[in-house]
């Protein structure tokens, strides 16, 4: 898919920066070297404690606030099926599998609450370089190729059309990973375990067992949501 970002207009980019002014490119590092800056600020991340997990309700209102969107009914349940493997440590729910849930998940996980954070850092959370405005990341995956998974929306006022995917290391290509979240995670599944075969046995054990978890905890929560996706099969290797 062509970066959509060069055929929108600024008007356009603006309304999903609906600050003062919308933040700025120029100046920014490459995606990989902003990232690992993050992650050094954030070098306690996996083993710290959650200090407070907010409620649907309350993150909804910090989302809104912070960010000028309302998240999908999928945003939230997937939440809460990691909350069900991680109670501690939500974000990290899904590293066996090599996913970890950021972006707006941080604001359900309680790191910005009693911060004052501007909307334009917000914005910029966990953001890569090729993002266009209408990119919105929720998990990261391979540091080495910055590949992300992030809902898109063609308004904010909306609620996202697809899950697509980049690698900020290769370039701008973006790719459909599915109408909901769950879907995108069982699709980057299946492109792990095809890539990986019998090369890892551990690793495809892994992700066989967050495939299994998530399909029990979709039953057991009786929740509707298919897992198949109509929109393109996942061609990329991570």
């Amino acid at each position: 898919m062509e970066c959509l970002a060069t055929k929108k207009s600024r008007d356009h980019r603006k309304r999903f920066h609906r600050d003062d002014s919308c933040p700025s490119d120029e100046g920014s590092d490459p995606p990989l070297k902003k990232q690992r800056s993050n992650n050094a600020k954030k070098s306690a991340r996996d083993s710290e404690t959650l200090e407070m997990v907010l409620s649907r309700e309350e993150a909804h209102k910090i989302i809104k606030e912070k960010l000028g969107v309302e998240m999908p009914d999928c945003f939230y349940e997937v939440w809460e099926f990691c909350r069900s493997l991680n109670a501690e440590q939500p974000l990290d729910a899904l590293k066996s599998a090599g996913l970890t849930l950021v972006g707006p998940y941080d604001i359900l996980a309680g790191r910005f609450t009693g911060k004052d954070l501007s909307r334009a850092s917000c914005l910029r959370h966990c953001r890569y370089v090729y993002d266009p405005p209408e990119f919105q990341t929720v998990l990261q995956g391979n540091k080495r190729t910055g590949f992300h998974i992030g809902y898109f929306r063609d308004d904010p006022d909306s609620l996202p059309v697809f899950l697509a995917s980049n690698k900020a290391e290769e370039g701008y290509h973006i790719s459909p990973q599915g109408e909901n979240l769950f879907a995108a995670i069982m699709l980057y599944i299946a492109g792990e375990l095809k890539s990986t075969g019998s090369k890892d046995p551990s690793k495809a054990a892994a992700l066989k067992g967050i495939s299994k978890q998530l399909k029990e905890w979709l039953e057991s929560s009786k929740l509707d949501i298919p897992l198949e996706n109509k929109t393109q099969k996942n061609e990329t290797e991570r």
